[in-house]
């Protein structure tokens, strides 16, 4: 079974389609994303998470669930919205 997760700052056909969608300002799109990685144990350097996303930390850890239940079969993507566009991309180990 497949299962797609977004998290925007605007409605896309992505979105719509998704089985579970976050809507987000586009200001916290990355501290989810850091958020998401910390909580799949990924080490990251730099800023501490700030409490802005307390009020989703429910649907946050539904995900970070749902991953490590399917390590190893997953994908995350992200995009980041610059002027040179980029993406990255992982698969659960």
């Amino acid at each position: 079974m497949n299962r797609l997760y977004v998290v925007e700052s605007t409605p896309t056909v992505t979105g719509s389609m998704a089985d579970h969608r976050l809507p987000l300002k586009p200001s916290a799109i990355e501290e989810c994303a850091t958020a998401l990685a910390r909580g799949l144990g990924v080490q990251l350097t730099g800023a501490a998470p700030s409490s802005s996303l307390a009020d989703k930390q429910k649907w946050l850890g539904a995900v970070i669930r749902d991953l490590q239940q399917h390590r190893g079969r997953s994908l995350v993507v992200g995009r980041r919205p610059t002027a040179g566009g980029g993406s990255r991309a992982w698969r659960t180990p």
